[in-house]
Parts: structure tokens; sequence; C-alpha cells
């Protein structure tokens, strides 16, 4: 490894960040060269150490440390992975959104598909505990999708339906209607 002098480091002037530039890119007064061992750093990852740095671009250990402290290479690096971390953190978001998109729609083509077959069901045959099972998977997977439940002022008026709404309170009608199995024996 070379070993520069002393009287090297000692008239470079520690760093200053251009407020116009992300902190990870080369800085006025940053040679290439420096730049170059940054970015080597930089590239190693959340594992990074200068000395392994200083191992890779072929450097004396201590030297590179001042050119790291004189640099900012600690500043520098925080603020990259940052920066990484909040674009991971958007992209997963992103995707989150899209996948709950995607869901929603699975979830009411499937759902208009239940309504569909509950209504060619013989409906005296479907018992109040596999209506309610069938009513309760589809519920608790549009209140999932959707978030948390808001507040309900019970005493406010549904002034809009979903075509699944609708079909779901006509078979209720449907049911209402049907005479019990202890009221068909009798007649």
């Amino acid at each position: 490894m070379s070993a520069p002098s002393r009287s090297s480091t000692k008239r470079l002037v520690p760093l200053v960040i251009d407020p116009d530039r992300d902190p990870w890119e080369q800085q006025p007064g940053e040679t290439d060269t420096q730049y170059g061992w940054f970015r080597a750093h930089l590239e190693a990852g959340l594992g990074r150490t200068v000395g392994a740095t200083a191992d890779t671009v072929n450097k004396n250990p201590s030297y590179l440390r001042e050119i790291a402290g004189l640099r900012l290479w600690r500043q520098r690096v925080t603020a990259y992975d940052t920066h990484r971390a909040q674009v991971r953190e958007q992209v997963w978001l992103e995707k989150c959104g899209e996948a709950a998109e995607a869901d929603a729609k699975i979830l009411t083509a499937a759902a208009g598909k239940i309504a569909q077959r509950l209504m060619s069901l013989n409906t005296a045959s479907l018992s109040d505990g596999d209506f309610v099972r069938l009513l309760d998977v589809v519920m608790r997977h549009r209140r999932q999708l959707m978030g948390p439940v808001a507040e309900l002022n019970v005493n406010a008026t549904v002034t809009t339906r979903t075509q699944l709404d609708q079909d779901v309170l006509d078979l209720l009608e449907q049911m209402e209607s049907l005479p019990s199995p202890g009221q068909e024996e009798g007649r």
C-alpha cells in the first residue's frame, strides 16, 4: 500500500457539502480520485468499513481515515443509506397499494359471483348458519381490504348501495318470505 506523506492531507481543507447536490455526489473541491475512493466505500454496502475500503483501493488505512474524515464520508454515507431506505419504503408502499387494488378487484368479482350463486340456490336448503358464514367471509375481507372501521353513527341513513348490497338485501327478503321448515310440514 502506498503511504503518502503527512503533508499531503494537511493541505486538504475540510469538505463543505454543496446544498445544491446530494451529499453522496461528488462535491466541490473533491478530486476524482478521492470521489472514486468514496464511491468504493459507499458501494461496499451497510457492512462497510474504511479499513476494508483501504484494502479495496490499495491505500494506507490511516491515510484513508484522514481523507474520510476531511471529506465527511460518515455523514454522506448516512445520508445515502437514509435516502435508499426511503426509496425502498416508497417502492414497497406503491407495491402494497397495487396489490390492494388487485385484491379489491378480485374480492368484488368473487362477491358478485357469490351473490349470483346465492340467487340461484334453493334458499330453503341454505341454513341460516351457512348464509351468515358466507356473508361473514365477504364482509371480513371487505373490512380488511378497506382498512380500520370508522366510527359509525347508527342513526345515519345509508343513501348509496352497491349491486352486491342490493343482491344481499334481495336474498334476505326472499329468505324471510319462505316458510320455516316447521310451517311447511303442516301444509
